[in-house]
């Protein structure tokens, strides 16, 4: 009889142990089944191309070297560096009297020959005067033209005048220096538009297009900024550092931006593309990958989906595959949730 009883105790036991468990395991069970409340945002791309700034220059839109085209001995230097002229104003001239002297000499020349074609011309149609005669008198007067030309244009070169309107950029010569045909004696510059010069590294030149926008800041006028566009993109790299030269044109309308001022170009980059972000965060990693929590079309589901990432930048990380805009992404409860769980949307 006592080992009955101890009998029916034990299976009373275990019995009570079995109901137990069964009733600890749906309660689970209704736990599970219960929302989980979580936070979304809508995926969207943004915009990746944050302006890039680069350490440049200001020079000049043109720049012309202006020299005389005959030697001589400067008497009169009429323009200095930073002068704006205009066209045809006379900027230097050189000791003439040698040069008058041959004209004179030339010119007088000239009046000889005409002289002897004009009387022997009425002889030669007279037949008194061989043709061979008549030919050398003819020759002499066109040289004696041809020196006259030339005494005129080497005496009109001792005055050197600006071909177009500009500023002098650099002055080379002072009164009482010997000069040489075409060695530099001026520097004239169009200033009414420069350029802003930058290198640009191989890496970078590929995603830089003629026409794209930049803002050019000049630190020797306080920091002072104007827009600009690329005009000149460089083709070939320099051969030690590797850069190719780009060049941004702005207006100077007023003369102050001078060539040989450091500026800073922050150049927009139309070559970088829209991709889609969002908060590093939100990214779960599993065994083998990276996943995130969506939300169904009817809102009341979540959805695991296995994504793609890329770098990290600014706002978040670059997810590169697995999302699509317009989608909703759980970014706050995603860590009580499960494959196709309840939610409700906070």
């Amino acid at each position: 009889m006592k080992n009955n009883d101890i009998r029916n105790i034990s299976v009373n036991l275990l019995f009570f142990i079995f109901l137990s468990g069964c009733s600890y395991k749906n309660s689970d069970q209704v736990t599970e089944k219960l929302p989980v409340t979580v936070k979304v945002q809508t995926v969207a791309s943004e915009n990746l191309s944050e302006p890039k700034y680069y350490v440049g220059t200001i020079v000049e839109s043109q720049s012309i070297s202006l020299s005389f085209l005959t030697s001589g001995n400067v008497t009169q230097v009429n323009a200095g560096e930073g002068q704006r002229v205009k066209r045809g104003q006379l900027l230097a001239v050189l000791h003439s009297e040698n040069y008058q002297s041959m004209l004179d000499a030339s010119v007088a020349k000239e009046k000889q020959a005409q002289d002897a074609y004009d009387r022997l011309s009425s002889v030669f149609k007279n037949g008194s005067l061989p043709s061979v005669k008549m030919v050398e008198i003819e020759t002499n007067l066109q040289q004696a033209k041809s020196m006259r030309q030339i005494a005129e244009k080497s005496l009109r070169d001792c005055a050197l005048y600006a071909p177009t309107d500009g500023t002098i950029g650099r002055r080379l010569i002072e009164p009482g220096v010997n000069v040489i045909p075409d060695n530099p004696v001026f520097t004239l510059v169009k200033m009414e538009k420069v350029f802003a010069k930058i290198s640009v590294s191989e890496s970078e030149i590929a995603h830089i297009a003629i026409g794209d926008s930049a803002t050019v800041q000049i630190g020797a006028l306080d920091n002072y900024n104007i827009n600009g566009n690329v005009t000149d993109k460089g083709v070939i790299a320099d051969p030690l550092s590797r850069t190719y030269t780009v060049k941004i044109i702005i207006q100077n309308e007023h003369g102050s931006i001078n060539p040989g001022m450091a500026c800073t170009v922050y150049l927009n980059n139309r070559g970088m593309k829209s991709k889609i972000v969002i908060p590093q965060y939100a990214v779960q990693k599993g065994a083998c990958e990276n996943y995130v929590y969506l939300i169904d079309e009817s809102r009341t589901k979540a959805i695991k989906r296995i994504v793609y990432t890329g770098s990290l930048v600014k706002n978040g990380i670059v997810i590169t595959d697995g999302l699509e805009n317009g989608e909703n992404l759980v970014v706050e409860g995603f860590q009580k949730l499960s494959d196709n769980i309840s939610v409700i949307i906070q």
